[in-house]
Order: C-alpha cells, then sequence, then structure tokens
C-alpha cells in the first residue's frame, strides 16, 4: 500500500510542466492491472495492536490504490474500460465509500484526498457502458452513500483537516467531484466528454438508456435528499466556489419536482440569494444565480412569490448596468420570464425604473445583452399595455435592429414580437410606430422574404420565422386606422397581396388577413 501511494504521488506529476520526461510512459508499465487492484480494495487490514491504520497522519491505507485506479482508467483508455466487465471495480469502489469494507472502526480506509480520487475513480467507471450507470447512479444507496460526501456530517470536520492541501481546499474538491458524478445523466450526449473514449454504437446507447432513466434517477435524488444536501453545502463554501454545484442546481431547475423541492429547502432564501449576488462574489457565480432564477421563473407562475421573497429587484436593477455583457444579459432575460405568466412583478418593475433601463440597453454595442433586453421587452408586454409609456422610447432602436444586416434573426422575431405586443393592448403608441420607422422596418423584412415565401420549389428550405412573427405583427397593427392606411401607401401592399398564394399556409394566412384589412382603407 505505501509503494502504490508513493507511485500514485509520481503519477499526478504528470501534469506538471516543469517534468521533462513524460511519467505516463513510465508509470503505465507499473500500474497492476485493473483486476488486482480490485482485490486490494477488498482487503482488510488491521493493525498488529489494533490501532489505526494509516499510511500516514494525512494517507489512508486505500488511498494509493484508488488513485492508481484512476489512473489505470484514465491513461489505460478504451481496453481498461473494457476489464471493468471482469472485475467489480464500482461496486468495489461504492463499498469503500460507504465504509463498507471496514471491518474495525479504526481502519482508516479513506483521507479526505483518498475520497475524493475513489469518487473521481467511480466518474471514470461510468464509460464502462449501460451497466455500470446503472449499479452506481441508479441505486439509492450508492446516490445516498455519494450525497452523504457532502453532507453537514462530512462536510463540518473535513473544514478542519490539516492534511496537504487544508481543509477549505478540500472541501471544495469533495463537493465538486461528488456534483460532477451526479451532473452526468443530467448532461450526458453524444458529444459529451466524458463519454468521448466509448465507440459510436456504446455512446448511442448510453444516452438512450440515460434518457429512457432519467425520471426514475430524479425520484431517486429526491428520496436521498439531494435538493436540501445542494442548497446546504453551499454553506461550507465561498461565494467564489460555488460555481460547480450552481451549475447542477441549472441543471436541475430544468425538472419541475426538483424545482418545487429546491425551493421548499431554500434556494430562493434571501441569504442565500444575496451572498451569490453581492460583492465579492464572482461575475461567473451572479450569472449562474441569475441563470436558475430565470429558469425557476420560467417554470410557473406560483414560483413568483417566492421570487418576490428573494429580494433581489434592486440587485437587478443594478446589474442592468453592470460592465459584464453576461450579467447584463442573463438580467434581461430573468425580468422577461418575471413578467411571463402575469403581472405579479409589474409594479415592482416600474418601481424600480426597469423598462426605461431596458431601453437604454437596446443600445449596447454588445448584441448578448441587447438582444436580451428585446426579448424582456417583449415578455413585458405580453400581457397588458402597463409599461407602454415607461418604453416608448424604444420604438425607434427597434425599428433600427430590424432594418440592421448584424441584428441576430432570432432578436429580430423578438423585435417583431415586441411591435406586436405594443400595438396590441390600445393605439397609444401607434403613432410612433408609423413616425419612429417600425411599420417600415416590418414591411421591408415582407418585401426582402416575399421571394423565397412564394417559389413552391423552395417550400422545404424556409426555416425562418420571421416573416411569419412579422406578418402577425402586421395584422395586429391593422386594428388602427393609421396603420391600415399606411399599408396601403406603401408599394409592399401588392407583394402582401402577392403572399396570398404563398405555399406556406400560415404566410397566406396572414397575408390575406393583413390585406383584407388594408383593403377597408381604400
Amino acid at each position: 500500500m505505501s509503494a502504490m501511494l508513493a507511485l500514485a504521488y509520481m503519477c499526478s506529476l504528470e501534469d506538471n510542466e516543469s517534468v521533462a520526461t513524460s511519467i505516463r510512459e513510465i508509470a503505465v508499465p507499473l500500474i497492476p492491472p485493473c483486476a488486482t487492484l480490485c482485490d486490494y480494495l477488498k482487503t482488510s487490514i488491521t493493525g498488529s495492536q489494533g490501532g489505526k491504520v494509516m499510511l500516514s497522519y494525512w494517507h489512508g491505507i486505500m488511498d494509493g490504490c484508488v488513485v492508481l485506479l484512476y489512473f489505470r482508467l484514465y491513461w489505460g483508455g478504451p481496453l481498461a474500460i473494457q476489464d471493468l466487465g471482469s472485475c467489480d471495480i464500482p461496486q468495489s469502489l461504492i463499498d469503500l465509500l460507504g465504509n463498507k469494507q471496514q471491518q474495525h472502526l479504526d481502519e482508516i480506509g479513506l483521507s479526505p484526498l483518498g475520497v475524493v480520487w475513489a469518487v473521481c475513480s467511480l466518474r471514470m467507471c461510468l464509460k464502462g457502458g449501460s451497466s455500470v450507470f446503472r449499479q452506481v447512479l441508479l441505486t439509492s444507496e450508492t446516490v445516498k452513500n455519494l450525497c452523504d460526501l457532502i453532507s453537514d456530517v462530512h462536510l463540518k470536520p473535513l473544514q478542519y483537516w490539516v492534511g496537504p492541501s487544508r481543509g477549505k481546499f478540500e472541501v471544495k474538491r469533495t463537493v465538486n467531484q461528488v456534483v460532477y458524478l451526479l451532473m452526468f445523466p443530467f448532461d450526458a450526449s453524444e458529444e459529451s466528454s466524458e463519454l468521448r473514449d466509448m465507440d459510436s454504437q456504446s455512446r448511442k446507447d448510453m444516452v438512450i438508456e440515460i434518457k429512457a432513466s432519467m425520471e426514475n434517477y430524479i425520484q431517486i435524488l429526491l428520496e436521498v435528499g439531494l435538493p436540501g444536501q445542494i442548497i446546504k453545502c453551499l454553506e461550507h463554501l465561498e461565494s467564489k466556489d460555488t460555481e460547480q454545484p450552481l451549475e447542477l442546481l441549472i441543471l436541475m431547475v430544468d425538472h419541475r419536482s426538483l424545482v418545487v423541492e429546491l425551493v421548499r429547502k431554500g434556494l430562493l432564501n434571501p441569504n442565500l440569494m444575496k451572498s451569490l449576488l453581492d460583492d465579492p462574489s464572482p461575475t461567473q457565480v451572479k450569472v449562474k444565480a441569475l441563470q436558475i432564477i430565470s429558469k425557476v421563473a420560467q417554470m410557473d407562475k406560483e414560483f413568483y412569490e417566492l421570487i418576490d421573497g428573494a429580494d433581489i429587484l434592486q440587485q437587478l436593477k443594478a446589474f442592468l448596468t453592470h460592465e459584464d455583457r453576461d450579467v447584463r444579459g442573463w438580467t434581461c432575460k430573468a425580468i422577461g420570464n418575471m413578467c411571463l405568466h402575469s403581472s405579479y412583478f409589474y409594479s415592482m418593475l416600474a418601481k424600480h425604473n426597469i423598462g426605461s433601463l431596458l431601453v437604454d440597453l437596446l443600445f449596447d454595442k454588445d448584441v448578448f445583452p441587447c438582444g436580451y433586453a428585446v426579448f424582456a421587452i417583449a415578455r413585458m408586454t405580453r400581457i397588458s399595455e402597463y409599461f407602454y409609456e415607461d418604453l416608448r422610447r424604444c420604438i425607434h432602436p427597434l425599428a433600427k435592429l430590424l432594418h440592421s444586416a448584424e441584428t441576430h434573426n432570432i432578436t429580430k422575431r423578438n423585435v417583431a414580437n415586441c411591435l406586436n405586443n405594443l400595438s396590441y393592448h390600445s393605439d397609444k403608441l401607434i403613432e410612433d410606430m408609423i413616425s419612429k420607422g417600425a411599420m417600415e422596418a416590418l414591411l421591408k423584412v415582407v418585401a426582402d422574404y416575399s421571394v423565397v415565401a412564394l417559389d413552391p420549389n423552395r417550400i422545404d428550405d424556409f426555416e425562418d420565422i420571421l416573416l411569419l412573427r412579422t406578418l402577425i405583427a402586421l395584422a395586429t397593427m391593422c386594428k388602427h386606422q393609421p396603420c391600415r392606411q399606411f399599408i396601403c401607401s406603401s408599394h409592399v401592399y401588392a407583394v402582401i397581396g402577392e403572399l396570398r398564394e404563398s405555399p406556406i399556409e400560415d404566410i397566406a394566412s396572414y397575408s390575406t388577413l393583413i390585406f383584407n384589412r388594408a383593403s377597408e382603407e381604400t
């Protein structure tokens, strides 16, 4: 065991750029086969006097073995992974992490360092295929053992460990490695780096297995209390070290049953939100917290009251002028989703002058926050005319975005949605729609796309829905007499008449509606 620990330390130098000779070339032939390492993992060793069995004050008896196992799997490639089928390495690691192999209370199998390497090795085992995935992550007892590693019982003592890397770093590393492993089903795809060593068919089979098992996996996570454990473990981390668990939370909030449990366990607690969104929290942590808020808001209006209770409006206002583009952009998206289902936040957003700040972002030179500002304005104007006056200034920059060849097509679609919503609930902004160039910009889109939309030979290639969104906006504007008159006086009116014969049903339908409504002015 001591020899294995020494070799393990030498292997870990491989990433050190100062090492001139490739340690891998020398070390790989010296590392025992997977089957031999597995036998060592199952060995119970006790001291002659019944005292604690450790290799040093810092190292458990199995530390070297699990590190070498990791490098055997990592460096050995597909052949090493195939060896998993001939021995029971995943189960041996699971038992070791669950303390089952320790026959005596005084026997120290893994130090904190060893625990991390054991989790890393278990993660490597997932490349062994569907059967290993089911063994590791579709068994309640195994997932419970992993969750226990990020519980107070494990992390509190770990903070005071005086090993080589000290307690706080080891807390971070333990949480991150457990999170990496638990994230695997959420983030698995055929392009995933986690599956890159598998052949094409094995990757495909693994992804199919994961998708089929996802509901079962989520139920296991709920049974073992992972939502509460993830939120609780954030208390043991400095804000700069929370990125990885926040990444898992971002993936979890795509699933309603997990969101319900997460918010019940304090995901939107104002103190937690403050620690993630306030300085000195790093920019990327702020961004991930905003992504979580945005996804929770998007899921259902029943979470609006809890988001309100998180007391984040002041931070959202400040973030709209933040120096970082991602912070500005994700703040816009969160605000947009807070207006998706109801008018719950309208008065609060108005109190903080959010509408005016969003209009300012339409002039942002960075396309990311600018695009999401358009998205937010579209969402804020879906339900009523509440923000019409606050947003009056947006019409001219929206028209410029629609005209610009540099504007992304998705942003242009949202611009069309904005202009539709801003004319749907009342005629307050109709004169501005005409005088500020919005209607002219919409008609130009119709002219630009008409040739393709009329060509029956290109109907299969017509995937862009900007023209349809534009026609919907013009159809809405045709409820107002000045708009009908403007359309009739435009040369594009004849083009709209031709589009009534488009082979694309929706294009033909809305073109007919616009043409007929506008014809009332002739």
